[in-house]
């Protein structure tokens, strides 16, 4: 009896163990990298051809990544409607000048520190002294992105 019961034993003990088993599971998120541009103010532009220096704060919500500056010219020049004049400018930013006529004015930057505003600034001075009377204008359109 006593060997039944040692068997019975050993049998429900052995039906009772279970094996463990254990799964890793992968977590993921993501957010998109944005950079924003501070508002620049309008730039009036020394008619004797000499450069302006136009500041801007951009803020991105990256650190690692370079960011990427461009610059692109409405008209390619500025320009004087009621005489029917135009005038090259040249922009430079981080080293890199270029005619708003031909501008793809692209330069590269490293990213700012996480959420961190970083000040930089291009210059603007038209390629020669205006020799016309009058308003001339132009539309610079500045982007930051990752």
């Amino acid at each position: 009896m006593r060997k039944i019961f040692l068997a019975s034993a050993a049998l429900l003990l052995s039906a009772g163990a279970a094996s463990a088993d254990s799964k890793g599971v992968t977590i993921n998120s993501s957010l998109a990298k944005t950079c924003a541009l501070s508002t620049i103010a309008p730039v009036t532009l020394n008619a004797n051809a000499t450069a302006s220096s136009v500041p801007f704060v951009h803020n991105c919500n990256f650190s690692v990544a370079p960011v990427t500056v461009t610059f692109q010219s409405a008209a390619g020049a500025v320009v004087n409607s009621v005489e029917s004049v135009t005038k090259d400018y040249n922009v430079t930013f981080n080293g890199v000048t270029n005619a708003a006529s031909t501008i793809k004015v692209s330069a590269v930057q490293f990213g700012a520190p996480l959420q961190a505003s970083t000040a930089t600034s291009f210059d603007v001075a038209l390629v020669s002294a205006l020799t016309v009377g009058g308003s001339y204008t132009d539309t610079l359109t500045i982007s930051v992105t990752p």
